[in-house]
């Protein structure tokens, strides 16, 4: 089974935070896709759907994009 179809959210979420860590350049690119897919996959009332529930994957999408604006305490410097 590939991961990233069964649990789509939990894949997106954390190969941001794999990528952001890692290397900037990679996380710029995979950011700008990520961005697109969430984009695209939004509901019209702008939550996310999955087989987990409506707060499940709007909770992890939510995180996935935060990055972008570093609002998690664990970014805090």
């Amino acid at each position: 089974m590939n991961t990233h179809s069964a649990y789509p959210f939990y894949f997106e979420y954390y190969m941001s935070q794999a990528l952001f860590h890692a290397d900037q350049s990679l996380w710029e690119a995979w950011n700008h896709k990520n961005i697109h897919y969430l984009h695209a996959s939004q509901t019209p009332n702008g939550s996310w759907l999955s087989d987990r529930g409506s707060s499940y994957a709007t909770s992890l999408a939510l995180l996935s994009i935060a990055l972008n604006y570093r609002f998690l305490p664990i970014y805090e410097q």
